[in-house]
């Protein structure tokens, strides 16, 4: 029986722009000895962009129903080790 040996390396870096904008980003990288020397490392980037809606409509810490608004849209690529 052999041993497979599994790593990954995860890096991230987020920004916060006015106190309006949010922006991350990030990378993931995973090695294993299971597969071939060719498809051995694989790399999974993400990133999302997100917007306090809430300051720029003029709601910000007001009391009712909505004292906070931030739309998002983010991206991510994932994957998997085959059994």
């Amino acid at each position: 029986e052999s041993t497979i040996n599994i790593a990954g390396y995860f890096g991230q870096v987020e920004a916060d722009l006015w106190e309006q904008l949010f922006v991350s980003v990030g990378l993931r990288a995973d090695q294993s000895s299971a597969l071939s020397r060719e498809n051995r490392t694989a790399f999974f980037p993400k990133g999302s962009v997100a917007w306090n809606a809430a300051r720029v409509l003029g709601i910000e810490n007001e009391k009712g129903i909505l004292s906070y608004l931030k739309l998002r849209a983010a991206y991510g690529e994932v994957g998997r080790q085959p059994l």
